[in-house]
């Protein structure tokens, strides 16, 4: 959030000023009409009727002093009603503050030709309205010549109302226009200080606002989740990517981008007359809403367990500070999330504490990568070694089945012999089979695209498993579509779908069902479920059931599902299992409409 106050007037040398038509300076200072110089207005009618009652009461049944009192009065009444009501504008708010100056000037001026000029007692409250001025010139010299230019008017009115002597009224015009003088005066200086200090005023708070707007952008243009507590720990400040992760966290809508504080809004903001008592304003360099969004007030405990240990651990931490500990997360539809957390307290020492700040760095990425990474280097170390044992034992085990196969055909069928060489031969085939699936799993040919439909590779595979499952096992297939063109391998996408439903037909004891459920996607292509209703798979094997040799059968390689979730990435594609023990697995394949040849790393 960026802003500029453009009629914020430049500094001169000298005594700072404020310019007194800045948007800003007619909003405080109709602020202080609302809450002082009405309040004084109605002072001075207060005191004109008490000096009335006890200098001369017989002055209430004058006509001209009842008509100026009640004209007073209904003055007052409107004024109050415009300022307290809000009706003025801010840029008319001197106009009429003005007229309002002036009917207090008269007001006095009239009381005081009518008792006695400059013998009259009413000459203290003209003080009144030289003070009430100074609630509405920032600039001395402006209030200077308003107050000279009341003077005279108090003058004209007072003079030719006197009665004594001309030496004595002379006497009088000199202690009155000196009283005057020094209210002036002083009041001018007055003026001169509040204008100053407001300068400053404005000075400090364009600093902190230029500060707090520059930590603000640099705390939400950070990638990393950042939350600021206050002493009681409630959460007063989010960034960005610390809002995404609550929301995440708590279950609730992500927050929608907010719009930056401009300066059109700006002036609107000071364009809005104040509201006189109550009155709780927008901030301009804080979030309008911030006791609004979803996440304010919240405590630790309420966001995350880790979260509230953490707090805890930094509040006895002798130097207040606790770096790179590494939490989980749990997300409220489940999926956790791996974080590296810090926590440093706000201010030093104990008692000077103005909260604390955590600091959360998502590394889950960085783990999934780390992952990937390690199992790129299984892949590269079995793709050597496949390759390096179909080297050196390829041409060694193919002499053995032919010198156990040869054996077995000489020796007497009824002889012992002749099944250890049955035996033998058998071993050898099963090496030789291991070779090419470790061969297989290493390949990075390139693939042969292909216009095929799935209904058909689907209903193709199903058939060539059928003939080898057992019969007490059914496979079905449902695939509600006439047909599902795809362009991909379509030998590499039989054999992972062969490999997937033989292993569902293993997993089988005596009677079970597999189903074959292919259905489109959209946009993301194919979906093709592999069902059964067999034992199921624990926790830790689905842990590792991609693993290169891995295998939970006594005569298995364990290379099956490798192959199989190799050959699904080459094509673009994704795979993923679900599983219970005791409560059947189901895999899942997404293939592209359109397969590319996507390069993973060598094996």
């Amino acid at each position: 959030m960026s802003f500029s106050i453009s009629s914020r007037t430049p500094r001169t040398s000298g005594a700072s000023r404020v310019r007194s038509d800045s948007l800003e300076t007619l909003h405080w200072l109709y602020s202080v009409e609302q809450r002082s110089v009405l309040p004084i207005k109605w002072l001075v009618l207060l005191f004109a009727i008490s000096l009335i009652l006890i200098e001369d009461r017989a002055l209430l049944l004058a006509p001209g002093v009842q008509a100026v009192l009640c004209g007073y009065t209904v003055a007052n009444a409107l004024f109050s009603w415009l300022f307290l009501a809000r009706k003025v504008s801010v840029p008319k708010f001197r106009v009429w503050s003005l007229v309002s100056l002036a009917a207090d000037v008269l007001f006095v001026s009239v009381l005081v030709l009518f008792t006695g000029g400059l013998d009259s007692e009413f000459y203290y409250l003209f003080f009144l309205p030289i003070l009430r001025s100074a609630a509405l010139f920032q600039n001395p010299f402006q209030k200077f010549w308003c107050d000279i230019l009341m003077t005279l008017v108090y003058l004209v009115c007072a003079i030719p109302a006197t009665q004594a002597k001309a030496d004595e009224t002379l006497a009088l015009l000199v202690l009155r226009v000196t009283l005057i003088w020094g209210v002036i005066l002083m009041s001018s200086f007055l003026v001169q200080v509040l204008t100053s200090q407001q300068a400053r005023i404005i000075t400090i708070n364009d600093r902190l606002r230029y500060q707090s707007e520059q930590n603000r952008s640099v705390l939400s243009s950070m990638s990393d989740a950042v939350m600021l507590f206050d002493p009681s720990q409630q959460l007063r400040f989010c960034n960005r990517s610390a809002e995404e992760l609550l929301a995440k966290l708590l279950g609730v809508r992500p927050p929608v981008d907010r719009k930056p504080f401009s300066q059109t809004s700006l002036q609107l903001y000071w364009l809005e007359p104040p509201r006189p008592f109550g009155e709780r304003r927008r901030s301009l360099w804080l979030d309008e809403d911030a006791d609004t969004r979803f996440w304010a007030n919240l405590t630790p405990d309420q966001i995350a367990t880790p979260l509230e240990r953490l707090l805890e651990e930094v509040r006895f931490s002798p130097n207040g500070r606790i770096d790179g500990i590494q939490i989980a997360l749990e997300e409220r539809h489940g999926d956790r999330r791996s974080l590296v957390a810090s926590a440093a307290a706000i201010g030093h020492g104990d008692e000077t504490r103005f909260g604390w700040m955590v600091l959360l760095r998502d590394i889950s990425e960085y783990q999934s990568l780390e992952a990937q990474l390690l199992s790129a280097e299984k892949l590269a170390a079995v793709g050597r070694l496949a390759a390096g044992l179909a080297h050196e034992l390829g041409n060694p085990l193919g002499i053995i089945k032919s010198c156990a196969t040869y054996l077995g055909r000489k020796i007497d069928p009824n002889s012992d012999l002749r099944e250890e060489a049955e035996v033998l031969a058998s071993e050898a085939e099963r090496c030789e089979r291991i070779l090419r699936q470790l061969l297989a799993f290493a390949s990075q040919e390139q693939l042969q695209i292909s216009e095929i439909d799935l209904c058909e590779l689907v209903e193709k595979a199903v058939n060539l498993v059928a003939y080898q499952a057992p019969e007490g096992i059914e496979l079905s297939i449902e695939a509600p579509l006439d047909s599902a063109p795809c362009s991909t391998d379509e030998s590499l996408l039989t054999q992972a779908l062969v490999n997937l439903l033989l292993n569902a037909v293993q997993s089988i004891d005596k009677q079970g069902k597999v189903r074959v459920l292919l259905s489109d996607a959209g946009d993301e292509g194919w979906e093709l479920r592999v069902r059964d209703s067999g034992c199921g798979m624990g926790k830790e094997t689905l842990a590792r059931i991609y693993d290169p040799f891995y295998t939970t059968k006594p005569s298995g390689t364990g290379l099956g599902l490798a192959i199989t979730q190799r050959i699904v990435q080459r094509l673009g594609g994704e795979i993923s299992v679900a599983s219970e023990r005791g409560q059947g697995t189901e895999f899942t394949l997404r293939i592209p409409r359109g397969a590319r040849q996507v390069e993973l790393a060598p094996a």
